[in-house]
């Protein structure tokens, strides 16, 4: 939210300075009231894509769950369109935590980023520096060959 302390991000834009008139903007045309993800959901989400990954056979390489929003990191064999694979993804995480929380509502953004791997080294990035990083944050994390 523009409000945060530390600024926040305007897709098409970037990185901006915290807000407090957009911010107010922002809530109200809000359709919802603002979600944070505690300990329990942190965990319950990760849980979520870890099934669908393993039943649509996607490899996860990692996701990072804070108070605000999810990062995943994953890779599939054939051709499947990256926005579908967000789709099948938030579908997953909003039926799993309307299951468990027995409350209907949205859960997730409607949009959300998407953005593909170019190469190696920015591979080795997002695994070693940027969702570690969100460590800061609180939240839960998940790498490849944790159990």
């Amino acid at each position: 939210m523009p409000d945060h302390p530390r600024g926040y991000v305007r897709r098409g834009t970037g990185i901006l300075k915290p807000d407090s008139d957009a911010a107010t903007a922002y809530n109200a045309v809000a359709r919802d009231e603002r979600i944070v993800f505690d300990d329990p959901r942190c965990a319950q989400i990760i849980e979520a894509v870890r099934d669908l990954c393993e039943r649509k056979r996607w490899r996860l390489h990692g996701v990072t769950v804070v108070w605000t929003h999810v990062h995943v990191l994953v890779s599939w064999q054939g051709y499947i369109d990256s926005a579908r694979v967000r789709a099948v993804l938030k579908r997953a995480i909003t039926t799993w935590l309307r299951d468990v929380a027995g409350e209907r509502r949205r859960w997730l953004s409607r949009a959300g980023s998407v953005k593909r791997v170019r190469d190696r080294k920015h591979f080795n990035h997002l695994m070693q520096r940027y969702l570690p990083a969100h460590r800061r944050y609180g939240g839960r994390q998940w790498y490849e060959g944790d159990r």
